[in-house]
């Protein structure tokens, strides 16, 4: 039995357990909520007869709720026409008779604004006018507290909330011309009370936020200070450009064109998960930007190589074909070719021009035959007789040369077949050309769209990105031409109009001259529709707008483009010698200037065009806190 006893007693031990406790833990959160709204918003509407004030231009209520102990502030601002900071009432007579901002009951027309806290019946969360705007006051032109709580209200279906209620008056001066008057004041709320943090650009379109700080460029102003205006010919700077502008030539258009000039640091956005640069809008209110590198912690700091896609590009494979400076080009195009004098020997002739008969070419009209004088007399026969065969008595061949340059000891030519003429040369290959292959550059820009871009296609607009083969002088493409290249001058060059406009008459233009080079994607109305993708480069004209100068190596040029490094322009410059050559934004000698296509230093920095009316989520449009836009 003690046997029994203790087995029973060791069993019983061994299974012998505690439970385990169990806990069911409940948490909840209730989030801040901080909310604003207004009562009688459209209820400030009056007719006044000139010479009359009135003093209650009805009334709005406006309250406020936030649920935590920390307030709230509201700030006010001008806001006529959707423009922060703009505190006339606009005229829709002209804006040479819009109604300012003002306390006075005679004199000039002025309008002013004034807020009263709710006090009846006795408020539970009264607020507290702030800024002497209990009394008639100038409308603001900047962000001003004009009220706020310091601690918290209720908030739900039925809450009371904190109230303010704001009336305006008017004085109408016996002068002011019939017509209809509007202002707007916006109130901006903000939590907490204390909170310096004002939201000025959260949900507005960002076109708009673009818009309402531009001055014209063809004036002074304050960064401008010939009264002519911006002088293109020379680079950004203080008192040469430096903000947003109006581009002079679409100031009475129903869409202007704004432009950043210069060094600013408020065009900065992230789209897509890239930074941005804000370049300018576009004639139906789109935003064209350039790639600016990748954010690092929501800010956009990148500079140099980082700034680009790419480093090290050729434009496009050889810089000795006449079509290669074309952004897509016809591989057809003629190669630009050299003979030294040396091999130019007595009997060879000269022409002013050629006929095409039963398969051969003949030297025909006035011709030159070349003799011991020729080195003396070869750069002024040769503005006038450009065609050869290049052979010793030889007037007829099956290929005829165009000798379109010369340069000391040396002649530059093209070589024409089946029945071509240089005019035919020159509008194949430049001015109508066809655009079946795309260069190395057009297919780098691609492939970086297609590998990062294409979710982001319906937010783009399909713009164009001109490759202006227009020409300003053919130079010694023209066979009455001279072909003498003289440093420093434009003789016996190729010269294209995107040249011209910036260098000689020093006033870029926006417009494709050609719809054969205004690339577009599907829109073939207003350009080619070649792209595969709605993205491209910048042209000459806008790296000129933007601040840099063009082939001046002594400019120091300080604008928002300038990453210390050089890439590739959009924009064909000359043909010089056996080269094509098309603009780069050369940074490093802080001017914009003609390089060869093959010449393998080129950036990439892609281009795109946000559809108008993309708003901003956050930001302020600095590298450090850059606007962040909806997809």
């Amino acid at each position: 039995m003690l046997f029994l006893t203790v087995f029973c007693s060791y069993f019983l031990s061994s299974v012998s357990v505690s439970a385990d406790d169990v806990i069911d833990e409940i948490s909840i959160k209730v989030p801040v909520a901080c909310t604003m709204s207004g009562v009688g918003m459209d209820s400030h509407t009056a007719t006044i007869m000139n010479g009359n004030h009135n003093s209650n231009i009805g009334t709005t209520t406006v309250t406020a709720f936030c649920n935590d102990n920390r307030g709230f502030a509201i700030y006010a601002i001008g806001y006529t026409d959707e423009i922060d900071g703009k505190n006339v009432m606009a005229s829709s007579v002209s804006s040479d008779y819009d109604i300012v901002t003002g306390t006075a009951t005679n004199g000039n027309s002025q309008w002013a604004m004034k807020l009263s806290a709710v006090t009846s019946p006795t408020p539970t969360y009264p607020v507290t006018i702030q800024n002497s705007f209990d009394s008639f006051h100038t409308v603001p032109d900047d962000y001003t507290l004009v009220a706020k709580r310091e601690t918290s209200t209720d908030v739900g279906a039925n809450a009371e909330g904190a109230s303010f209620t704001s009336t305006y008056q008017i004085y109408v001066s016996p002068t002011q011309p019939a017509g209809t008057y509007t202002g707007k004041v916006k109130y901006v709320m903000v939590h907490p009370y204390d909170n310096e943090e004002i939201p000025r650009y959260e949900g507005r379109e960002i076109n708009k936020v673009v818009a309402e700080r531009a001055v014209v460029d063809d004036e002074d102003s304050e960064f401008v200070e010939s009264i002519t205006g911006v002088n293109f010919k020379e680079s950004s700077s203080d008192t040469n450009g430096k903000g947003v502008y109006i581009f002079a030539p679409t100031k009475n258009d129903d869409v202007p064109i704004y432009y950043y000039r210069g060094a600013v640091d408020n065009n900065n956005l992230i789209f897509a998960n890239f930074c941005w640069k804000i370049v300018r809008t576009t004639e139906t209110g789109g935003l064209k930007v350039i790639y600016n590198g990748i954010p690092t912690n929501g800010q956009c700091l990148a500079e140099g190589d980082d700034t680009m896609t790419a480093t090290g590009v050729k434009y496009n494979s050889s810089a000795s074909n006449l079509s290669y400076f074309g952004y897509s080009y016809d591989s057809g195009g003629h190669a630009l070719s050299y003979m030294t004098n040396a091999n130019i020997t007595d009997g060879m002739v000269f022409a002013n021009d050629v006929s095409y008969i039963d398969g051969h070419y003949v030297l025909s009209n006035d011709r030159y035959v070349k003799d011991s004088n020729f080195a003396a007399e070869r750069d002024t026969v040769l503005k006038t007789h450009h065609y050869t065969c290049f052979k010793v008595n030889g007037t007829e061949c099956d290929t005829v040369r165009y000798v379109y340059m010369t340069r000391s000891s040396v002649m530059f030519y093209v070589t024409l077949k089946n029945s071509e003429k240089i005019e035919d040369v020159i509008a194949n290959d430049v001015t109508n050309e066809a655009n079946t292959n795309k260069s190395i550059v057009h297919t780098t820009v691609d492939n970086w769209y297609r590998d990062n871009m294409t979710a982001y296609t319906n937010s783009l607009e399909d713009t164009v990105w001109c490759n202006d083969r227009s020409l300003y002088d053919v130079g010694g493409w023209g066979k009455n031409n001279d072909v003498l290249e003289i440093s420093g001058e434009q003789d016996g060059k190729m010269i294209f109009n995107a040249n011209y406009r910036v260098y000689i008459a020093g006033q870029p233009g926006l417009n494709c001259a050609n719809k054969n080079d205004a690339f577009t994607m599907d829109d073939e109305v207003n350009g080619n529709g070649d792209l595969d993708y709605p993205v491209g480069l910048m042209t000459l004209d806008e790296a000129v707008l933007a601040g840099f100068s063009w082939y001046k190596y002594d400019s120091v040029s300080d604008n928002y483009l300038n990453n210390g490094k050089g890439w590739w322009l959009m924009s064909p410059s000359l043909v010089s010698a056996n080269s094509v050559y098309v603009g780069v934004a050369y940074s490093v000698v802080d001017n914009v200037t003609p390089v060869y296509v093959s010449n393998g230093l080129g950036g990439v920095r892609p281009m795109i065009s946000l559809k108008s009316g993309l708003r901003i989520l956050s930001g302020e449009g600095t590298s450090s806190k850059p606007f962040i836009l909806e997809d």
